[in-house]
């Protein structure tokens, strides 16, 4: 019954995720492409070390020596695709809604990298492996991140219905679901692990030494291998378990 309850729970929960960022610009006008697509090189004064993608957008990661910014969509909608800096941040976004188009990806080259944020149902990937000191991934309202990281300490955040999946290595990782959503570091290699899991949310890790895990309100956390020290504390239908 409790997993009924969960499976419905997630239903509804990624249902909302799903609606709210449909319904990010509802205010605004929606616009379809033209299906002439071109290549526009933004230029962005300053450094940043996160990429926030937001309102539906495709936006690749590339770690390279020099920064760069380059969209590729429909004509008319290049003026509609924002690429702002706002400190240390540079955040993509649309003051529209988009409707039909052949093309709405966004790819940016930088040297450090220390977040990467998904909102509004966008779509945010590494194209190369990340290699950073620290890192914080975060995506929520039905978004998705995958990437690929090579980090001391690794911070992983999911809510609303979105999803996020890591490969790659690390000393330190932290994760935090919540809503529905899942988070799948699987394929990340981890020394030590601290999972937090709740509302109906799906965590996957992989820890050699220690995994502390708390799972709450019908989630779950699994862990791949088991590893040296194992902590598991479970409440209200939540549950750690090998996978």
């Amino acid at each position: 019954m409790i997993k009924l309850i969960v499976q419905i729970s997630q239903i509804i929960i990624t249902i909302i995720a799903t609606l709210l960022f449909a319904s990010c610009g509802f205010n605004t006008k929606t616009i379809d492409g033209s299906g002439n697509v071109i290549k526009q090189d933004r230029k962005i004064e300053g450094a940043f070390t996160q990429v926030t993608a937001e309102g539906g957008l495709e936006v690749y990661i590339v770690q390279g020596s020099t920064s760069t910014v380059v969209v590729e969509a429909d004509d008319n909608l290049q003026p509609h695709i924002k690429t702002e800096l706002k400190g240390s941040e540079l955040r993509i976004s649309t003051d529209v809604n988009i409707g039909n188009a052949e093309a709405r990806m966004v790819t940016v080259t930088l040297p450090k990298i220390e977040a990467l944020v998904a909102n509004g149902g966008s779509t945010l990937k590494s194209k190369t492996m990340l290699k950073s000191d620290d890192i914080d991934l975060s995506s929520s309202s039905g978004s998705n991140i995958e990437a690929s990281v090579d980090a001391k300490n690794v911070s992983l955040e999911t809510s609303s219905g979105a999803s996020l999946r890591v490969s790659g290595k690390t000393t330190m990782l932290k994760t935090e679901s919540s809503s529905g959503s899942s988070l799948n570091a699987e394929s990340l290699l981890a020394k030590d692990v601290k999972a937090d899991a709740s509302s109906g949310s799906t965590t996957t890790v992989n820890a050699s030494e220690s995994l502390s895990a708390d799972a709450s309100s019908g989630s779950s956390i699994n862990y791949v291998n088991t590893p040296k020290k194992l902590s598991a504390e479970e409440n209200s239908g939540g549950s750690v378990s090998q996978e």
